[in-house]
């Protein structure tokens, strides 16, 4: 860190001082008038302007500044927090960071132990073998919305946080999203119908990483919007582009994907299988009735 220096000029002024002289024997001699130089004011010499390099660097070291402060905050807000997260080739991750350590593990039966630290712009992690720090075994890019408590690894795996908030629980959590795995596979390709309460239609088309929500209300406004989605073991999330969480929805399932039950911000919609013609003319529909909000 350049440590931020502040410059200031201090400034000197001589008066002339004037002596009296008596005469040997005489009169005091009269003094003499105080010359010009001796009545002015000093001055004060103008204040220097700090130059472009010293304005630049003031200003460099305030953003690194800002920018330490920031990853230090990030740090304590994902201390003793354990994540779970699913890519779109269904390979599981389990996260879970300490104040000074870290395990990150993946159901590829790949796993890593040590001490982490944040790049100073909050996009990296760096895993390291000693808590010195000094010697690094591993990494990835990171990013996390404190606001909307949302973690994405190596820009592309959006992490649920846990109820956990030990590393110890990183291969417990690690197990239980092997059932949600099992069930995004299932899914993927899949088209689904249901009603809630109010007789409002909905139709889901999953594929891969993406997801088509297709709603018309009992009033006949519709909503036609292509989100990211991912799952853990008992939540189901849609995100934007920017996989900023758009709807967190708790889910169910029968063995056989006979049907999905998903909870809408408080309500049960119960969802079943129906054919890519019937969702592509739902979906078709919704589009024709009105406005749309594309995703």
């Amino acid at each position: 860190m350049n440590t931020l220096k502040k410059f200031a000029a201090i400034f000197a002024v001589m008066a002339v001082a004037a002596t009296a002289f008596t005469a040997c024997g005489g009169e005091s001699a009269p003094e003499p008038a105080p010359t010009e130089a001796a009545t002015e004011a000093p001055t004060e010499a103008p204040t220097e302007a700090p130059t472009e390099a010293e304005t630049e660097a003031e200003t460099e070291a305030e953003t690194e500044d800002a920018a330490v402060a920031d990853a230090q905050a990030l740090i304590a807000a994902v201390s003793n927090t354990v994540w779970a997260g699913m890519d779109a080739d269904y390979t599981c991750y389990a996260l879970g960071f300490g104040e000074d350590e870290i395990y990150f593990g993946a159901d590829d039966n790949s796993e890593l132990r040590g001490y982490w630290d944040i790049s100073t712009d909050a996009s990296h992690i760096f895993i390291y073998s000693d808590p010195e720090l000094t010697d690094e075994i591993g990494g990835f890019d990171w990013s996390y919305d404190e606001d909307s408590n949302t973690m994405i690894i190596n820009n592309t795996v959006a992490m649920a946080q846990t109820d956990a908030d030990s590393i110890d629980a990183v291969m417990d959590e690690l197990q239980k999203m092997g059932v949600a795995k099992s069930v995004a596979e299932g899914l993927n390709g899949t088209y689904w119908f249901g009603t809630d309460s109010s007789d409002s239609g909905l139709v889901l088309a999953m594929f891969d990483e993406k997801m088509v929500w297709a709603s018309i209300d009992n009033e006949g406004n519709p909503t036609v919007e292509t989100l990211y989605w991912g799952m853990d073991y008992d939540t189901l999330t849609l995100y934007n582009a920017s996989y900023q969480p758009v709807l967190t929805m708790g889910w169910n399932a029968a063995e056989d994907l006979s049907w999905l039950s998903l909870d809408i911000e408080g309500e049960t919609v119960q969802m079943t299988p129906t054919t890519e013609d019937d969702a592509a003319e739902f979906i078709g529909t919704a589009i024709a009735v009105g406005e749309v909000v594309n995703g």
